[in-house]
C-alpha cells in the first residue's frame, strides 16, 4: 500500500517545512498546520481507520485520498465517528507536562458552543472566532484578565478587543461555580515558553517579515531579501492575519493585487459566500477572471477584516 501521498498530506496538516510542501505552495492552504496536535504516527493510524470505515477512498496507483459521501455525513454531524489513537509517549519531563495538560473538557464544551453561536450570528466559520487549540488553552489556564488572555495562543489584540471581555466572563463564571483558580503568571509564562520553544526561530523570522511588510516593503522585495519564494512571504502574512492581527495599511494588499475595484469587490463577496478556507470555489465563482496569486492577497485582506 503506497503511503507517500499520506505522508505528504500529514506534513501539510502538521505544518511541515518539507521541501515538497513548500515547492507546491501547500503551506498556503488553509489546512496547513491545523493538525499539529497529533504526531505522524497518530495521523497514519487515523488515516487507516478512516479508510477501513469507508470515509476515505484510496487511489490504487498513487495512494491519494478522497472523501466519500459517508464522510460528508460525518462532517455535517449527521453520523458519528469514533477513532482509537494511542497517546504519544513523552520523551522528557518537559514534553510530558505539555502533553498532560488537556483543557477542562466541560469548559471546552461551553466555549465551543458559545463560539458556534457567535459564528452563526456573524455568518462566519467557527475557527474565524477562535481555533480549537485556543479554546483548549483557555480551558486549561483559566485566564481571568486581559493580560493573561493575551498569552493564550491565537489571541491577538484585535480578537482581545472584540471577544476578550465576553470569553473572560464565561471563564470567570465557570471558575466561580467550580471553585477553580487561574494558573499563576509564572505557570502561564512557563507554558508559553515550553509550547513555543521549538518554533522560536520560525516565529522570529515571521515577525521580522511582517514588520518589514508593515513598514512598506513589497512582497517581491521581501522574497528577495529573505531568499524565499513570494508564496512563503504570503504564507507568513496569511498566518499573521489568521492569528487575529491587523495590518497597518490593509489597502496595500488590495493595491498589490493589481485588480480593478470591480474585481476586488466581486472577489471579497465571493469569499463571504464561499468562505476563505478553500480558494477553488472562489476562483470558479469568479469565472477564473482573478488568478490564484491575486486571490492569495485578497484572502489575507479578507481574513484581516474579520477580526476588526
Amino acid at each position: 500500500m503506497p503511503f507517500a501521498a499520506h505522508r505528504h498530506i500529514i506534513d501539510v496538516l502538521r505544518g511541515s517545512n518539507a521541501e515538497k510542501v513548500l515547492q507546491n505552495q501547500h503551506n498556503l492552504l488553509s489546512t496547513y498546520n491545523i493538525g499539529n496536535e497529533y504526531n505522524k504516527k497518530q495521523w497514519m493510524t487515523l488515516a487507516r481507520q478512516l479508510i477501513q470505515k469507508g470515509l476515505l477512498n484510496q487511489e490504487e496507483q498513487f495512494g491519494g485520498l478522497k472523501l466519500t459521501q459517508k464522510a460528508g455525513d460525518v462532517l455535517k454531524g449527521k453520523a458519528p465517528f469514533y477513532a482509537l489513537l494511542q497517546q504519544p509517549v513523552a520523551t522528557s519531563s518537559q514534553s510530558s507536562k505539555t502533553l498532560a495538560n488537556p483543557g477542562d473538557q466541560q469548559l471546552v464544551a461551553i466555549l465551543k458552543a458559545d463560539r458556534k453561536r457567535l459564528a452563526d450570528a456573524a455568518n462566519l466559520p467557527p475557527y474565524a472566532i477562535f481555533s480549537d487549540r485556543t479554546l483548549n488553552e483557555m480551558a486549561h489556564y483559566f485566564p481571568h484578565s486581559q493580560e493573561s488572555l493575551l498569552r493564550i495562543h491565537g489571541v491577538g489584540q484585535a480578537k482581545l478587543d472584540k471577544y476578550g471581555d465576553h470569553y473572560l466572563a464565561l471563564i470567570s463564571d465557570y471558575c466561580q461555580q467550580n471553585s477553580i483558580e487561574e494558573l499563576t503568571n509564572t505557570q502561564t509564562a512557563s507554558k508559553t515558553t515550553v509550547s513555543k520553544s521549538s518554533s522560536t526561530n520560525s516565529s522570529s523570522r515571521s515577525a521580522e517579515i511582517v514588520s518589514a511588510y508593515q513598514s512598506g516593503q513589497s512582497i517581491a522585495s521581501l522574497a528577495e531579501l529573505f531568499n524565499v519564494k513570494d508564496g512563503t512571504i504570503i504564507n507568513h502574512l496569511y498566518r499573521y492575519a489568521q492569528d487575529g492581527h491587523e495590518f497597518a495599511k490593509p489597502i496595500q494588499l488590495l493595491e498589490q493585487s493589481g485588480l480593478s475595484q470591480t474585481h476586488i469587490d466581486a472577489a471579497l463577496a465571493a469569499f463571504a459566500e464561499h468562505s476563505h478556507e478553500r480558494l477553488k470555489p472562489v476562483y470558479d465563482s469568479l469565472n477564473q477572471q482573478v488568478t490564484y496569486d491575486q486571490l492569495h492577497l485578497l484572502r489575507i485582506y479578507f481574513v484581516s477584516q474579520l477580526v476588526e
